[in-house]
This record gives structure tokens, C-alpha cells and sequence, in this order.
């Protein structure tokens, strides 16, 4: 039986692929578990394809399937399809700007086979000089997303008080494994039976946001998101391209207008604009940060006409004594 199938997605990142690759061939190596590798290019131009396929046949003593379509599916979708051709009792998706650091699989298996009640998992992420990169946080709600987008959870007394949307706490990712509400889909472990009941990622999400809602439906049916701080990967952090932020914005509203109530919407928009227009003042203009300008900006006005409304409508509320919302 195969325990794990890994899934990578390359897109115009053939260097980066075959290191990741490496990475994870020299980890199977060093560990008991019966492994399978399952590389989808999605669509690349720069080679990637014709390397990764190279590559399978260089180790052909390994089990490494290469998948090529004609179009860039995104995350969301590109998984789903390399999936169906996973034969793992677990799932790993892993990105293909990273490293997997060594005795990690083992790490994990043995984790996940003591944890019956586990259906998603990751282990910490690390930065190429080794430090930790924050991850995973608590599921989306109004209070937990303006923890988050308004730095409250940066603050010294507050972030060890109240549950933020991104993680913040340092102790967090140190010591034995901890339950969290979401991971980052850039290393997730899923439980192949799981995730065939909830029929894989969200294809309406192309990239950002996809990993917190497969986590939130996963809360749902009762199974343990956790993270084990025990094993790591080193994330490069170069392979999803620019506008990051205006993605998760994007995968919030899009999961609070799937899974929550519509009266929520205007909340979040109202929060996610003071939040960006907060970055757009403390990066992009004191720090003087160009790209964090333009992309926190970009970001702001997606919100900025719910926003502009939403102070209307709360101010002539006041005002009035009427409850409109």
C-alpha cells in the first residue's frame, strides 16, 4: 500500500521543481514509507515539462508520475486533477518552491499513524536562513480576520489574548504538535479519504484561500487540523507570483460569501479595507516599499466603495436610531 503521494505543481519554475524534487527523493530515501511522486506543469514555457519528465526517467526507480496540461489550471484545479491519480493513504501538496528538509516524511507518517482523528496537517515552514515563517491561524470570522488586518494581533499583551486569523505567537510553532483551525496549503497533509468526501479544493478559488476553506469543511465533519513543529520545509517563497494579498482578500470574501451569513459580507469588506489601507500607509508610503504600495492599494479598492458605504450606512444609523443592518 502507498502511504503517502506528493503532489507538486510547477508553473515557470523549473529550477525551483527539480530542487523540490530533489529534496523529496533524498527524503523517501531516508525514510520506511512507501512513497509516490505526482508533478503536474501547468502549462509552463519555460522547459519545466520536458525537465520533470527527464527527471521521472533518470529515477525511474521510484514511483514518479509527470502530468502536463495545455493550460494553467491554477492551484486549485491542477490538484484536483493530479489527485485523482493519487494512490496514498495520505496526501501531500507541496509547492514547488520548497525544500523538504530531511526526516521530515518520517516525522510526519509516524505523527499522522498516532492521530486517528487527523484529516489535515502541516509542519513549520521555514525561511532559506531557517527561521520560522509564520503560518496557519485560527478559522475566518469578523473578530478573527480584524485581529489580523488591523495588526491587533501585533500588539505584546493583546496577541497572547485574543484568536487572530494568522497566527502570531513564536511559541506556536516550537515544541509538540498544536490543533489550529487552518494550515497553509504550501506543505498540507490530507487523509486521501477525507479528501475524496469533500471532493478536493474549492475550483472557484484559482490560487489563495483554497487550503482555510478545505480546512474549514474538514472542521466541519469534525476531523483535527494540526501542525507539528517537528519536521519542517523550507519555503522560498518564489513560485506564486506577485498580488498575494489582493488573493487572500479575494479567497476571504469569497469564502465568507460561501459559508457564512450575507449579513457578515459588509463587515468584512469594511475590515479588509481599513486593514489594506493601514499597509498601503505603513509599508508602501513610511517604509517607502514600491511593491507593497501598489499591491496593498490595489487591494484597498476592491473594498474602497463597500467601505465608503459602510461608514455611510453605520454613521445614519447612529444618527437615525434606525437599524438598517
Amino acid at each position: 500500500m502507498t502511504d503517502l503521494s506528493v503532489i507538486i505543481l510547477s508553473y515557470n519554475t523549473k529550477d525551483l521543481t527539480l530542487a523540490c524534487l530533489n529534496s523529496v527523493v533524498k527524503d523517501i530515501k531516508n525514510s520506511t514509507l512507501n512513497v509516490e511522486i505526482i508533478v503536474l506543469d501547468n502549462a509552463s514555457r519555460d522547459g519545466s515539462g520536458e525537465q520533470i519528465e527527464k527527471f521521472a526517467i533518470g529515477n525511474s526507480q521510484l514511483a514518479i508520475r509527470s502530468i502536463r496540461s495545455t493550460v494553467n489550471m491554477g492551484f486549485a484545479k491542477g490538484n484536483n486533477l493530479a489527485a485523482k491519480k493519487a494512490n496514498g493513504k495520505w496526501l501531500l501538496f507541496l509547492n514547488s518552491d520548497t525544500e523538504v528538509v530531511p526526516g521530515t516524511f518520517q516525522e510526519m507518517g509516524d505523527f499522522l499513524s498516532k492521530n486517528p482523528r487527523v484529516g489535515i496537517a502541516s509542519c513549520n515552514l521555514l525561511n532559506p536562513d531557517r527561521t520560522v515563517q509564520q503560518q496557519g491561524g485560527y478559522l475566518p470570522r469578523l473578530s478573527t480576520v480584524a485581529f489580523w488586518a488591523l495588526f491587533i494581533d501585533d500588539l505584546p499583551v493583546l496577541k497572547q489574548l485574543f484568536p487572530s486569523y494568522q497566527l502570531r505567537r513564536r511559541s506556536f510553532f516550537s515544541g509538540n504538535p498544536k490543533k489550529t483551525g487552518w494550515v497553509a496549503g504550501t506543505a498540507m497533509w490530507v487523509l486521501n479519504d477525507l479528501w475524496k468526501e469533500l471532493q478536493g479544493f474549492d475550483q472557484s478559488l484559482f490560487m489563495y484561500g483554497e487550503d482555510v476553506e478545505l480546512c474549514l469543511r474538514a472542521g466541519k465533519l469534525n476531523y483535527d487540523v494540526m501542525l507539528n513543529p517537528k519536521a519542517s520545509v523550507v519555503h522560498l517563497g518564489k513560485a506564486g507570483g506577485g498580488k498575494w494579498i489582493q488573493g487572500e482578500v479575494g479567497g476571504l470574501k469569497h469564502i465568507f460569501k460561501i459559508h457564512k451569513s450575507a449579513w457578515e459580507m459588509p463587515f468584512l469588506r469594511m475590515i479588509l479595507g481599513l486593514g489594506m489601507i493601514l499597509r498601503w500607509l505603513i509599508f508602501g508610503i513610511l517604509k517607502g516599499n514600491g511593491e507593497y504600495k501598489r499591491d496593498y492599494f490595489e487591494a484597498f479598492k476592491s473594498t474602497l466603495v463597500v467601505l465608503a458605504g459602510g461608514i455611510f450606512i453605520n454613521i445614519y444609523s447612529a444618527l437615525s436610531k434606525v437599524p438598517l443592518i
